[in-house]
């Protein structure tokens, strides 16, 4: 009992992450999005426990979530045999497949003894302890020597940290690189002499990193930081000669293993036309993107981006309040510049990575650094690391004069970054989110606590990082809701799942074909569907399907990571880097047109009532064809027209999970249509004189027609 008080003691902010992950596991909690997934299949709010469900965040919801859903379908294997498309699950992002890379993939270990769902909760609850207690242990080795250092300062950075724009906006896509990259730091500055174990050691957090999210441009930009910050503050690890060299060959090990395992799809990545064929030149980043690094919340309006018609992720930084203290607090004058090598080569890497997102770099150069493969975008969780390791170490090592003058200058800076945006942006002078504002407050707390002699100097640099922390968290503590793990694995169960398996069924192919596009959401719930996401391009699946292609048009569509959607339209193209659009006409079993031989139509005006219920979403008279898109109260196929030639070109039946939603009643998830028809001119006459007319008929509605009908010379069918 005394051995555990006393690590307790010594270790209380790890003990406590610990207790919480044990906790956060027990209730099933995880930070996901997939929530938004859920109210798209009719089931919103189930299992949401805190916040909203980010649709920005597809790549988690729509993509990784997804295919770990089919990976446990799949009973783990590597292929995904419950996928028309027969998919490889080995990719750059980390999948708990049981092959021998599992042993790389310890967040991914309690699959092997807890159910789905508990499993789900625990990795990322231990990725979220892993990130706090490494990002804590790694700034205290390098700063814990400092004169104002304390245990709570590093406690706080590592929050300050985790509650970043950069990191909550792509946590649950890039949250296992970054945070098993402390630890892999950590070996890095505890080498031990001569020991084989060591290096043993070193080997298998190595590829623990490299595996955990392989994603070039993150992995090489870290690779960059922590040489900057071994060289800051371990310079002595290159005096080393045999250190130096069997530390290289280990980590030569670990990318031996990372290239054997992903050796049958490395080639085929790499020459896709995206992302394989993407190359970066510098320069590539705006100056005001670069900015917010260092004035943060420049580019957002609390969760909306509002800067260059990105999103809030797209815009998201390692920044905090730090850097501005700094600059405002340190005492000048009686700076000392004894022993200022670490801070000098930190403003050297801050320098290096500016020069590469705002200055174009001669492509031998940039080749040769590998940078090529690292968007200038794509280095801001880099960049935003250091200026705030930067701005913490000055802080710790310097004195600080906390004077109303100086907070006086910190509240125009601070006035002035928070009205920056009016240079990009439409939102009105003070119409911005003003969040950072409470620093103003505090930090007048903090001045007067100071003067009055109320708080000494390691308390004021607490209370510094205390304050920039809470503005992070005020910000951005909501962005990744707390999602209950049961709903995700439990959805494949639900009646909207069984509704569409009978549409699949009705398939001859046991094809999904629905121009539904939710990503890989439906194949994640058991379903064959096509509209999915491919990682890897199926390039044969493809040709096989389309065969007319022209080789290099062929080449350009599919030969690219990328969400495959179903639209109504008649061209097969890529609108953006990774989306496929192909036409649903084109997929239907047989390439048939999709008019429905279940379907019976009879004459409007046999009806003797119609009540309202449904809605037009778009009526189009286009080349002599009626084509109206639209929801009426029946999935069972039944309908009246109030036109005498019934030329029916096409009839899609259409799910409408938002019905669903706002009437509560699953029988309508079938309930979208797209109709086509061919005008006569008998029917052209029909519509000209009476308007347009369409009406469902089922046994639990009767006779239902749109309430509302966005044409002006169409009617109200009820009238």
């Amino acid at each position: 009992m005394q051995l555990i008080r006393e690590i307790f003691n010594k270790y209380s902010f790890e003990s406590a992450i610990f207790i919480g992950l044990s906790f956060y596991t027990f209730f099933y909690f995880t930070p996901s999005s997939y929530g938004y997934a859920l109210s798209l299949l009719g089931m919103p709010g189930e299992g949401l426990i805190f916040g909203t469900p980010q649709p920005v965040r597809s790549d988690e919801w729509a993509v990784w979530t997804p295919y770990l859903q089919s990976l446990v379908n799949n009973n783990f294997s590597r292929y995904n045999f419950l996928s028309i498309y027969h998919e490889d699950f080995r990719n750059f992002n980390a999948l708990p497949i049981f092959d021998w890379a599992m042993v790389f993939k310890p967040q991914f270990w309690s699959f092997f003894i807890m159910s789905p769902a508990r499993a789900f909760s625990f990795s990322h609850g231990f990725l979220i302890a892993a990130f706090l207690i490494g990002w804590k242990q790694l700034t205290e080795k390098l700063m814990g020597h400092y004169s104002y250092a304390s245990p709570a300062i590093f406690i706080l950075f590592s929050l300050l940290l985790f509650f970043s724009s950069f990191v909550q906006g792509w946590w649950t896509t890039v949250g296992p690189v970054i945070a098993f990259f402390p630890w892999l730091m950590l070996v890095f500055l505890r080498w031990q002499r001569n020991s084989f174990f060591y290096y043993l050691v070193l080997v298998y957090v190595a590829t623990v990193w490299l595996l955990s999210h392989t994603y070039p441009p993150l992995i090489i930009s870290c690779g960059y930081l922590g040489l900057f910050l071994i060289c800051a503050f371990q310079p002595h690890f290159f005096s080393n000669f045999r250190r130096l060299i069997f530390s290289f060959l280990a980590c030569g090990v670990a990318i031996a293993l990372v290239i054997f395992y992903y050796q049958d799809i490395i080639s085929i990545m790499m020459n896709t036309v995206y992302p394989g064929h993407r190359v970066s030149a510098g320069g590539e980043t705006h100056w005001y993107l670069w900015l917010s690094s260092f004035l943060p919340y420049i580019t957002h309006s609390y969760e909306e981006a509002i800067y260059g018609g990105a999103n809030i992720c797209e815009v998201g930084t390692v920044s905090s309040l730090l850097p501005l203290m700094a600059l405002c607090f340190i005492n000048y004058p009686g700076m000392s510049y004894k022993n200022s090598r670490d801070v000098l080569i930190l403003l050297l890497c801050v320098l290096f990575f500016s020069l590469w997102m705002l200055i174009p770099v001669p492509a031998l150069i940039a080749k040769l650094l590998l940078l090529t493969s690292v968007p200038g975008n794509r280095m801001l969780f880099a960049l935003g690391v250091m200026v705030n390791f930067l701005a913490l170490s000055l802080l710790l090592k310097q004195e600080t004069r906390f004077t109303f003058n100086r907070v006086m200058i910190f509240c125009v800076l601070l006035f002035g970054a928070w009205n920056l945006h009016i240079i990009y942006s439409d939102i009105g002078l003070f119409h911005k989110s003003s969040l950072e504002l409470m620093a103003i407050p505090l930090l007048v707390l903090l001045a007067f606590s100071v003067h009055k002699n109320r708080m000494g100097e390691k308390g004021a640099r607490v209370s510094l990082v205390l304050i920039a922390f809470l503005i992070n968290a005020a910000y951005f503590a909501g962005f990744n809701p707390v999602q209950s793990a049961l709903p995700i694995f439990n959805a494949a169960n639900s009646s909207v799942v069984a509704k569409l398996k009978i549409q699949e069924s009705e398939d001859a192919r046991g094809w999904l074909v629905t121009s539904y596009n939710t990503g890989a959401v439906l194949n994640g719930l058991g379903l064959k569907s096509f509209a999915h996401v491919l990682i890897q391009p199926q390039l044969v699946f493809f040709r096989q399907l389309f065969p007319e292609l022209p080789e290099q048009e062929f080449n350009h569509i599919f030969n690219r990571y990328a969400h495959i959607e179903l639209y109504d339209g008649n061209k097969i193209y890529s609108p953006s880097s990774d989306v496929i659009r192909i036409p649903l006409q084109r997929v239907l079993q047989g390439g048939v047109p999709a008019t429905d031989t279940q379907t019976t139509v009879v004459a409007f005006d046999s009806l003797s009532s119609v009540l309202p219920g449904g809605e037009f979403d778009s009526i189009a008279i286009s080349d002599d064809k009626l084509i109206v898109i639209g929801w009426l109260m029946s999935s069972q196929k039944h309908y009246a027209l109030n036109l005498q030639e019934l030329d029916i070109l096409g009839f899609h039946v259409l799910p409408r999970p938002d019905v669903v939603n706002a009437t509560g009643d699953m029988s309508l998830l079938n309930s979208g249509f797209k109709l086509i028809l061919r005008l006569s001119e008998q029917n052209k006459a029909m519509i000209q004189r009476e308007g347009f007319c369409f009406a469902s008929i089922s046994d639990e509605y009767g006779a239902r027609a749109p309430v509302r009908v966005k044409a002006d010379a169409l009617l109200d069918c009820r009238k």
